[in-house]
């Protein structure tokens, strides 16, 4: 029959037994028969104690201490705390017993090799190899230290070494001030008599500073009136002869001026001359170059009116020619059809005309002529085709006028 296991966050499982070689640490498992397990529980705990030591001259002393311990998150060191801490018959304070022990241990063993001044004064060492000699034994047991802290040396009652040597200490700081201020004291009054010594030296000093000022002043003025006085003569001497220069320099502005101006008088009508004929050749040339532009302008506006008098003149004579056949053209089609007309109409009338009289003629025994008094039986042509050629040819004579 199996059972089936699951730790805490803040645990492990131990198991031991059938198949496992040595201890298997995990956080769920089956426990099957011929197995067992037990729950490891890694909340830190924390320890305060008060550990009691000596001193190399056999002076007791408490070291307060506050630690917080618990096993190590690690595979082997909780073999370690499984074969060693977790076992059930032991007592709940077992852990703290054994911190105890340890640290109880490390503090006298380091205690011991010092003496009681050197505890004192090199507390914060003290308390550093304290907490590494305990990590190193604790870590044996697969612990570790999560958060320590170790409290102010204090004396055993009816032993006040540690007061003795605060006061001591102080002492020695309120001598060493007084000592300060004295020393302080004396530096002031030593300065401040330096301090008028030297004030009376520099005034000395200032008051000859001045009087070498005044001596070198008077020489400077002296030296600055010969000076002032070689300058003036100097510049007497000089302004003759710039004076001098500048009447020679005066006379040969003005020659130079003269002569200047004499070559740009000569210069300038001669430039108004070359100004002049440039002008004349410019107008001349102005004035041909219009001209031609002007003819070649009005031959070219004649070849374009000539060109479109005659393109116009061709265009109406063509239309007038156009005009002029297809109104002849009209009326001979209308003349040929009235001809036509009349033609046919004289023809029906001149058959008619005739046949009636042509029967009239042929019905009595009497033709045309005894009606008009001719001889009886006179032969009368038939007078049908003479009417229509005289007819013919009069209508003829007509169109032909």
């Amino acid at each position: 029959m199996a059972v089936y296991r699951v730790a805490k966050p803040s645990e492990y499982l131990a198991v031991t037994g059938w198949g496992i070689k040595e201890i298997r640490i995990t956080k769920k498992a089956w426990i099957f028969i011929g197995q067992s397990y037990t729950v490891l529980d890694l909340t830190p705990v924390t320890h305060t104690l008060e550990v009691q030591a000596t001193s190399a001259e056999k002076l007791p002393v408490i070291l307060p201490v506050v630690f917080t311990i618990g096993p190590r998150n690690h595979k082997k060191s909780l073999i370690k705390y499984a074969k060693l801490m977790s076992s059930h018959d032991k007592p709940s304070n077992h852990i703290t017993e054994l911190v105890k022990g340890v640290i109880e241990g490390e503090t006298r063993v380091l205690a011991a090799s010092m003496i009681m001044e050197q505890i004192f004064k090199g507390a914060d060492e003290f308390k550093e190899q304290v907490l590494d000699k305990v990590q190193q034994e604790l870590k044996k047991f697969g612990l570790l230290i999560y958060n320590a802290y170790v409290n102010q040396l204090i004396d055993v009652p009816g032993h006040e070494h540690f007061s003795y040597l605060g006061q001591k200490t102080l002492m020695e700081e309120v001598n060493q001030e007084m000592i300060d201020v004295m020393e302080a004291n004396k530096k002031g009054e030593i300065g401040l008599k330096e301090e008028l010594n030297v004030c009376s030296d520099a005034k000395i000093s200032e008051n000859k500073r001045e009087t070498e000022i005044v001596d070198a002043n008077a020489d400077l003025a002296m030296e600055k009136a010969k000076t002032a006085e070689v300058k003036v003569a100097k510049t007497v001497t000089i302004q003759e002869a710039e004076h001098q220069n500048a009447m020679m320099d005066t006379a040969k502005s003005k020659a130079e001026l003269l002569s200047k101006a004499t070559v740009q008088e000569a210069n300038w009508q001669l430039y108004q001359k070359e100004k002049v004929a440039k002008t004349e050749s410019y107008e001349q040339a102005n004035v041909a170059d219009v001209l031609t532009r002007r003819s070649d302008a009005m031959a070219e506006v004649l070849t374009r009116r000539s060109d479109a008098m005659t393109e116009v003149l061709t265009r109406r004579s063509d239309a007038v020619v156009e005009v002029l056949t297809r109104q002849s053209n009209v009326m001979a089609e209308v003349l040929t059809k009235r001809s036509d007309a009349m033609v046919e109409s004289l023809t029906k009338l001149s058959d008619g005309f005739l046949h009636s009289m042509w029967k009239r003629m042929a019905e009595g025994p009497r033709g045309v002529g005894g009606d008009r008094g001719g001889p009886e039986g006179v032969h009368v042509e038939q007078p049908s085709l003479i009417l229509g050629s005289r007819l013919l040819l009069g209508w003829d004579t007509c169109l032909s006028d």
